[in-house]
């Protein structure tokens, strides 16, 4: 995956994360999965 797409997915994450909920945990488990945490 390119740099670029990551770093956008990783926008979208962050996104989710503040959106609380069960959005979160999806975020949440993005970031992780992918070493972002």
């Amino acid at each position: 995956m390119s740099e670029q797409i990551l770093q956008s997915r990783r926008q979208e994450a962050w996104a989710l994360i503040r959106k609380g909920g069960f959005s979160a945990k999806i975020g949440r488990a993005f970031l992780i999965q992918h070493g972002a945490v």
